[in-house]
């Protein structure tokens, strides 16, 4: 079973981390350009480096959680 308690791990925190990222970098665009009137005026702008950090650091804590907690109820309901 503990096999199957780190596929589960790492395929569950693989997944948050791909769909965060591209929801976390839509965010950080809707933070730059929040002042813009116009929708077709939204430009995309990778995140600067520091920025970059700082999102992955973040969201691996919460990646880390969530692969974490999946584990924890697969094994209570399993």
């Amino acid at each position: 079973m503990k096999f199957a308690n780190n596929h589960i791990f790492v395929i569950s925190t693989i997944v948050y981390v791909v769909i965060n990222l591209i929801e976390n970098t839509i965010h950080y665009n809707i933070g730059r350009n929040f002042d813009i009137e116009h929708f077709h005026d939204i430009m995309y702008v990778p995140p600067s480096s520091l920025d970059f950090v700082r999102i992955i650091s973040v969201m691996a804590v919460f990646a880390v959680l969530q692969g974490i907690f999946t584990v924890m109820l697969v094994n209570r309901f399993h």
